[in-house]
C-alpha cells in the first residue's frame, strides 16, 4: 500500500510538472489551438502548480458569464489568460486563486524560460502583488520549473508583497516537490503573509491536484509552526473542486491551527464551481467557528458569476447569526443590469433586515463608474442613504479620476461634509499619479495632507 501511495503521488507530481513546463526547444507557435473558457480556477498554494481552468463553459455562455479565457500556442501551452465577460476584460472577482493577480496575463516561452507580464482591463501593462512587473520561470533541460524570480518595471529583482523575491524547486525521489522561497537579501521566506510554512514539501495526487503540503521549517525537518500546524491535507472532487483542507500535526493527527484556527475546513460548491457553503470542525470533528468570527457561511452567485450574498449561520447552518465583532449576519451586493459592475453592498442582521456594520459604522457602500467601467466614486452611507464617516478610515467618500487610457491619476478622500480629510489608514487626503506612455505603472506618486502639504513623493 505504501509503494502504491508513493507511485500515485509521483504520477500526480509528474502530471503537474509536465503541464507547468515549456518545450525545451522554445519553439514559436505555428498555429494556435482554439481558446477555452472556464468558470473558475482551481485551488493553488504554489506557483509551481500548473495554470489551468476548471468548469469549462461554452462560448455562448461566456457572452454573459464572467470567466477565464485561455488562449494557447500550437503546443497547447497557455499564452494568454484573461478574466472576461463576453469580449471585454473585467476586474477580478472571487473565482481567481492566490496566484492570479490581474485581468490579463500574457506568457512567452524561451528555450529554458517562461516569462509572464500583467495587464489591467484596459490593456495597460501593470505591476501586481506589490511591485512585480515581470515573472521569469527558469526551466531545466526537460522543461520542468526549477525557479521563479520577480522583477520591477526597471528590470531589477524585487520582492512581492509577501516578502518573496525568488522561488526554488527540487524534484524529490518520492515524487514530492520541495519549495524554498527567499527574500531579496537571501533570507528564507514564509509561504505567504500569515502562513508561516518555510521549506515546504508538496505532494500531488493522481489527477495532479495538490494533496498534501508539509512544513519542513528552516532546518529541513517536519516542523510544527507557531500557528499549531505542520501539514495541510487537501481533498478534491475529480474535476478539481477543493472540498476540504485539514490541518495536521507532525504525526498526522488533526490540529486546530493556521490562520482560521480550525482543524478542518469543509466546502460545498455549485455546479459551476462557486463556493456555496464553508464550515469548520475541531480535531474531534465537532463544528466550531473560525478565528475570524464565522461559523457556517452560505454564499450565493448570480447568473453572471458574481457573488451577490454571503451570510453567517449558527453552527448547524439553520439560523442566521450576527458575526462576533462585526455586528452583522451577512451582506448582499447589487450589480448593474449587465452584471459587470457592483453598484452597492448592504448589510443585514439575523432577521435579514438592514443593520449597521458595527465595526465600520455604515449601513451600505455605494459605487459609481464612468462609461469605461472605471470606479470613480465610493460612498459610505447611513440608514437613510446619508453620508457617514467610516469608523476605520474616517472618510465618507472616495473620488477617483483617470486618464484616457483608464489609468488612475487622482484620488481624493472626503468626510461627510464634503471636506478633504486624511484617510486614517492610508495617511493622506489626496494622491496624484503621473505616467509615461509605455505602461500603467506610475512614474511619480505624490501624496498630500488635507491642508495641501506634500507628505510623500515617489520616487
Amino acid at each position: 500500500m505504501q509503494i502504491l501511495f508513493r507511485l500515485l503521488l509521483l504520477a500526480g507530481a509528474l502530471g503537474a510538472m509536465i503541464t507547468s513546463g515549456a518545450d525545451a526547444n522554445g519553439k514559436s507557435a505555428d498555429q494556435a489551438q482554439p481558446a477555452e473558457y472556464f468558470a473558475t480556477l482551481p485551488f493553488r498554494e504554489t506557483p509551481f502548480s500548473p495554470l489551468k481552468g476548471i468548469h469549462r463553459i461554452s462560448a455562448e455562455e461566456a457572452r454573459t458569464r464572467k470567466h477565464f479565457r485561455f488562449e494557447y500556442d500550437a503546443e497547447g501551452r497557455p499564452t494568454q489568460v484573461s478574466f472576461m465577460q463576453g469580449e471585454r476584460a473585467v476586474s477580478l472577482n472571487d473565482s481567481a486563486d492566490y496566484y492570479f493577480f490581474a485581468p490579463r496575463l500574457k506568457i512567452e516561452y524561451g528555450a529554458k524560460t517562461e516569462t509572464r507580464a500583467f495587464f489591467d482591463k484596459h490593456g495597460n501593462r501593470i505591476a501586481v502583488n506589490g511591485d512585480v512587473f515581470q515573472e521569469v520561470y527558469r526551466l531545466d533541460e526537460r522543461g520542468y520549473r526549477r525557479s521563479l524570480e520577480f522583477y520591477n518595471v526597471d528590470g531589477d529583482p524585487v520582492e512581492n508583497s509577501w516578502g518573496i523575491a525568488r522561488y526554488e524547486w527540487s524534484l524529490l525521489d518520492d515524487g514530492s516537490v520541495a519549495e524554498k522561497r527567499y527574500g531579496i537579501n537571501g533570507e528564507l521566506a514564509q509561504l505567504r503573509s500569515g502562513f508561516p510554512f518555510f521549506e515546504v514539501r508538496f505532494h500531488y495526487g493522481p489527477y495532479g491536484w495538490l494533496a498534501l503540503m508539509q512544513n519542513y521549517g528552516v532546518n529541513g525537518r517536519l516542523t510544527m509552526n507557531e500557528l499549531n500546524a505542520a501539514q495541510d491535507r487537501l481533498e478534491y472532487a475529480a474535476n478539481g473542486d477543493l472540498l476540504s483542507w485539514n490541518v495536521l500535526d507532525v504525526d498526522g493527527n488533526y490540529s486546530v491551527g493556521n490562520g482560521p484556527g480550525v482543524a478542518r475546513g469543509i466546502l460545498e460548491r455549485s455546479a459551476e464551481g462557486y463556493e456555496i457553503v464553508e464550515r469548520y470542525e475541531n480535531a474531534d470533528g465537532e463544528p466550531i467557528a473560525n478565528s475570524y468570527g464565522f461559523s457556517y457561511t452560505r454564499k450565493v452567485n448570480d447568473r453572471f458569476g458574481n457573488r451577490i450574498e454571503a451570510s453567517n449561520f449558527t453552527l448547524d447552518g439553520r439560523q442566521l447569526m450576527i458575526s462576533e465583532g462585526r455586528g452583522y449576519a451577512g451582506w448582499r451586493a447589487t450589480y448593474d443590469d449587465d452584471g459587470r459592475n457592483r453598484t452597492k453592498i448592504e448589510f443585514f442582521g439575523a432577521e435579514r433586515r438592514p443593520v449597521i456594520r458595527g465595526d465600520r459604522g455604515y449601513f451600505a457602500i455605494r459605487f459609481e463608474y464612468d462609461e469605461s467601467d472605471n470606479e470613480i466614486a465610493v460612498y459610505y452611507e447611513g440608514a437613510n442613504g446619508e453620508p457617514v464617516n467610516s469608523n476605520d478610515a474616517g472618510v465618507a467618500k472616495i473620488e477617483r479620476n483617470y486618464d484616457n487610457r483608464g489609468r488612475l491619476t487622482r484620488t481624493r478622500h472626503l468626510d461627510k461634509t464634503g471636506t478633504l480629510v486624511n484617510h486614517a489608514n492610508a495617511g493622506f487626503a489626496v494622491e496624484e499619479r503621473t505616467y509615461d506612455d509605455a505602461h500603467g505603472v506610475p512614474e511619480t506618486v505624490a501624496r498630500y495632507s488635507a491642508n495641501g502639504e506634500l507628505i510623500e513623493l515617489v520616487p
